[in-house]
């Protein structure tokens, strides 16, 4: 005991001389080690010596050094440094992020991820670096972080350098792993160094720690995720993690140690790990982590290929077992292969999923002392093999483990591969006791977080609109595991209750709801209106005139009949035959004649047969409503009642009441509407595309596929009450279904005219009556509650002064006209462009535009719209070269149309500018002549022959297409250019493009965007 306390004491005072002399000198130190100590001591019990290092303005950090019975040299390495946090090995792309919380899901640590922003953030402080958050991220946001660019450069720059690589090398390069030594040393690297041998070496160490220290649990930690782990969520496991270097760590140290040549040079390691990058920073040894992904990414980058370089062996001495060390249960297989009775003591665990619970749960199990003696855990489920830096994550574990299974049966003839003894004696040639040992830190400061208390934690549950336990639904869609670690999460400001899907359900909800009272509200204001708009034409029917007449058996009217039949007969009808009064035809008059003689000779009686007559005729250009009354068998009354303006009201009524229930049914339905738009859009493209290539050139199953799509677009339009669309749409559901069978093309382009025109007179009303951003299917739409009751406050004035509604009308009333601007016109145009090109068979850029935009009414934008396709479809047919002949006039492949606009000196000039072949001035002038335009001998100059090609079936084309041909684009656009008030321009250069140009002065209906 005296020897014990003894040896202690003289530890200590080491110790501080040591500190008081460092202090002193202030001495810079590299690397990893500030100091060595080396002090022999005997000690007869189990001490642990705690050595605290002081170090102005910095943290104090505690180093954990078991001190070994008996005799030994005890080493303790100091880092004289700040005790920073971990250096960042995750890089984020905030305009990528999504904020999709996929990364907090899969995360083992999930507070070191921060989603209180529109982006997610890490928290590298916290953060363990294992790589889970890139891999599941689809958006690109998560990039690994490595310090290949630093290495590469260094090697531009002649830096003495000598590489460490790691075992799953041959996972990542199965037939060329030993080329890339090659490579390497062609850049200029000194020495290449297999940490398979550090492998060896790391076994080696933890079978005599195990032995000197029999420790009770011992925890592997070649994977530096789970030291960080450790490190910062669970310090109170750091006297049991095996204070060894890992395979990386015992490769630098032997190079340091047994290679004096490479003394100077800086070390590099290729390794498949993000996290490396910081046990390097902690320990000093290795200067730069390069994962193999970004080795891969330089080789392609630099259109390298390593086949291209020569198989050259390690410097370091060969390994055996450990060029398996890196995939799950390697350090078991290697270390029983020197003590076999091991094996039965190990746990091999890895996987994200099972390997940090084992860990949250350690502690209890080493209290209960059922611990295993070794424990083999890694972050990755497959090994290191499939580690975040080598991007074969989804590759099969048998394809990873497969060629470091070959390379262990390589050269089985060698005595380090096949004698036990050999291979011990190769690995203790360079393992000293001590030379390995390594010391961690706790960081458990960085990774503290606030737990609320249980007011706090009510408060912030009550922000996720969660007020009881039938509200804690636990779904995980935020990314945490429980509610709870959600609402600490947001606690602690690293989250936000708008990221919790009960959160967005609650307040969907709510805004529902106070949708929903709106509607009703405006719904129950509209049947009042029409309640009151009933009782008023109700009033007017009791009020009408009437006409009444008397007749017998001979069907001659009496002389007593009422005033009134004077204005609906136009004439006065004593003695006239009914049958002549009320028809014109006469066959109709025999009918009507021989239905009533039933009656007078009883052959029926008077029900049946009047039920049988007509109860409304049209009588001079009027709507007459007839009803019979027999008096006795031989005098029938006829009552007349002039309903045209009842009918014309009541069918004004109706098309208001339509327009009503469709607003009511759009304002209720807006998403079903919204859809309703795009499908209609799409819907539209697809059939105009379909007509335009030809219907006789689309196969069977296109056909069926758009009738398919007119049959559900046509559903879709009678769920929202848009009956003359969903009307056109069984229209040309018909059109199609014909056209199947006889082949008739006409009948589905007028019916798709038709289509179009219903919908977008629809359309138009909607816009008109609640605004044009009902019509803009991705914005989100409030309507104020009043517009509607404003919109039946028009619709009563109307019928008040008994004039025809219909929303033409209303839209009058609404606003006279709607500008639109010209730009989206460009956005048609550039697709019709690219299926035009596509469609010949010529490739063509995106559509360029430039210049101001300026407004058009619609019948401006229409007639506008027609001449610029018209002049598209010519540019492209004609115009543009196929790519074969642009090559071959030093063009490129791609064709280019440009449409520029300037708006000066009261104008819009606008330009559609091709880089295509131009018009060809000598083939105008023949086919002029061929015309009889041009006489024999005669000649005109370049500008007349260009007037030519805006004639009405004048074309230089060789054949019609589907495209032009015919002679009469051109001559439309001239056409609607004059109806625009404008001029039209052509200037063409032969082989450069051509350029049209058109002027229209700004009016009432063109006019210049502010």
């Amino acid at each position: 005991m005296i020897g014990s306390g003894l040896s202690v004491c003289l530890f200590i005072i080491f110790s501080v001389l040591s500190l008081i002399a460092d202090v002193r000198k202030d001495i810079a130190v590299e690397a990893a080690v500030a100091v060595e100590a080396a002090v022999a001591v005997e000690v007869d019990t189990d001490v642990e010596a705690a050595v605290a290092v002081p170090q102005e303005g910095t943290r104090w950090r505690r180093l954990r050094v078991p001190a070994p019975q008996g005799l030994i040299f005890c080493s303790v390495f100091w880092r004289w440094s700040r005790m920073e946090a971990l250096s960042p090995v995750i890089a984020t792309d905030d305009d990528r992020c999504v904020n999709c919380h996929r990364c907090i899901s899969v995360c083992p640590v999930k507070y070191c991820i921060n989603g209180s922003d529109r982006t997610v953030a890490v928290n590298h402080e916290a953060c363990i670096g294992c790589g889970s958050c890139i891999a599941v991220c689809r958006h690109g946001a998560r990039t690994p972080l490595d310090q290949a660019g630093a290495f590469f450069a260094d090697l531009r720059a002649r830096v003495p350098l000598v590489v460490l690589v790691a075992p799953s090398v041959a996972s990542v390069f199965p037939e060329d792993y030993l080329r890339l030594n090659g490579f390497l040393r062609s850049l200029g690297v000194a020495a290449v160094f297999d940490v398979s041998f550090g492998a060896e070496l790391t076994a080696r160490s933890y079978l005599n720690y195990l032995e000197q220290e029999q420790p009770e649990t011992l925890l592997a930690q070649p994977c530096p995720a789970i030291v960080s782990y450790i490190e910062l969520f669970r310090p109170e496991l750091l006297p049991v993690l095996a204070p060894l270097e890992s395979p990386m760590g015992h490769t630098a140290r032997m190079i340091r140690r047994f290679y004096p040549d490479y003394a100077d040079h800086r070390i590099a390691a290729f390794s498949p790990c993000l996290a490396k990058k910081r046990e390097f920073e902690e320990t000093g040894l290795i200067h730069y982590n390069v994962t193999f992904s970004s080795l891969v990414a330089y080789l392609e980058k630099t259109g390298l290929s390593l086949t291209d370089y020569s198989r050259e062996p390690y410097t370091s001495p060969p390994a055996e077992r450990g060029v398996l060390f890196s995939s799950p249960g390697g350090l078991l297989r290697t270390v029983t292969r020197d003590n076999p009775d091991i094996a039965g003591s190990i746990r091999k665990i890895e996987g994200p999923d099972l390997v940090y619970p084992y860990l949250d749960q350690l502690q209890e199990v080493l209290t209960a002392g059922h611990t295993p003696l070794l424990v083999d855990c890694l972050n990755c489920s497959q090994g290191c093999n499939g580690g975040p830096g080598t991007n074969l994550a989804n590759r099969s574990i048998d394809l990873l483990e497969a060629p470091l299974e070959a390379r262990l049966r390589e050269n089985p003839g060698e005595p380090h591969r096949s004698d036990p003894a050999a291979i011990r004696e190769l690995v203790d040639q360079y393992w000293e006791p001590g030379l390995y040992t390594r010391c961690y830190q706790d960081r458990s400061e960085f990774a503290l977080l606030s737990d609320p208390s249980p007011q706090e934690m009510e408060e912030v549950l009550r922000e996720m609109h969660k007020y009881g336990p039938e509200d804690i639904y636990h779904c995980s869609s935020c990314g945490y595991n429980d509610c709870y670690a959600m609402a600490k999460a947001i606690f602690n400001g690293i989250n936000r209750p708008q990221n919790c899907h009960f959160y967005q359900k609650k307040e969907v909800s709510r805004l529902h709801q106070e949708q929903k009272t709106i509607m009703e509200d405006m719904i129950e204001q509209q049947k009042e209106q029409v309640r009151q708009r009933t009782r008023s034409i109700q009033s007017l029917l009791d009020f009408s005139g009437q006409g009444f007449l008397s007749f017998g058996a001979d069907l001659r009217v009496r002389p007593e009949y009422s005033r009134e039949c004077l204005e609906i007969f136009g004439k006065e009808i004593e003695g006239e035959h009914l049958a002549t009064l009320l028809y014109d035809q006469h066959q109709d008059r025999e009918d009507f004649a021989d239905a009533l003689e039933l009656i007078f000779t009883g052959a029926s009686t008077p029900d049946v047969v009047f039920g049988l007559l007509d109860k409304e005729l049209v009588i001079r250009e009027k709507q007459i409503e007839i009803d019979y009354r027999a008096i006795d068998n031989k005098v029938i009354m006829c009552s007349l009642v002039d309903v045209t303006e009842r009918r014309m009201l009541e069918d004004q009524i109706a098309r208001v009441n339509q327009l009503r229930e469709m607003l009511l049914s759009v304002v209720i339905n807006r998403d079903n509407f919204a859809a309703l738009v795009r499908e209609a859009d799409r819907l539209l493209e697809h059939l105009n595309a379909l007509v335009f290539r030809g219907l006789d050139q689309a196969p069977h199953h296109a056909l069926e596929e758009v009738m398919r799509e007119v049959h559900t677009f046509k559903a879709n339009a009678g769920y929202l009450k848009l009956r003359k669309t969903e009307a056109a749409a069984h229209a040309l559901e018909d059109a199609l279904n014909d056209f199947m069978v006889l082949a008739d093309a006409p009948p589905v382009q007028e019916g798709l005219e038709e289509l179009s025109r219903q919908y977008r007179q629809e359309l138009f009303a909607v816009k008109e009556n609640l605004g044009a951003e009902w019509i803009a299917p991705d914005e989100t739409l409030v309507i104020p509650r009043l517009q509607l009751l404003e919109l039946e406050h028009q619709l009563r004035e109307h019928q008040l002064r008994d004039e025809e509604i219909h929303p033409g009308t209303l839209a009058d009333h609404l606003r006279k006209l709607q500008m639109v601007p010209f730009t989206p016109l460009v956005e048609r145009l550039r697709r019709l462009a690219q299926d035009l090109a596509s469609g010949r068979g010529k490739r063509l850029a995106d559509l360029q535009f430039r210049g101001d935009n300026f407004l058009l009414d619609r019948e401006h934008y229409q007639s506008l719209s027609h001449a610029a396709t018209h002049l598209l479809r010519n540019m492209v047919d004609h115009g543009i070269e196929r790519p074969h002949q642009r090559e071959r006039a030093g063009k490129p492949a791609q064709g280019q149309v440009t449409v520029s606009c300037t708006v000066a000196e009261g104008a819009v000039s606008l330009s559609f500018e091709d880089d295509g072949a131009g018009f060809d001035t000598g083939a105008i002038g023949r086919i002029a002549r061929e015309k009889g335009l041009l006489g024999e001998g005669e000649t005109w100059d370049t500008a007349k022959l260009l007037k030519l090609v805006f004639s009405s079936g004048f074309s230089t084309a060789g054949q019609v297409s589907a495209v032009s041909g015919r002679g009469v684009g051109l001559a439309a656009v001239k056409e609607e250019v004059k109806g625009l008030g404008g001029r039209l321009f052509l200037k063409t250069r032969p082989g450069r493009g051509s350029r049209f140009t058109i002027v229209i002065p700004l009016q009432e209906g063109v006019q210049e965007a502010r």
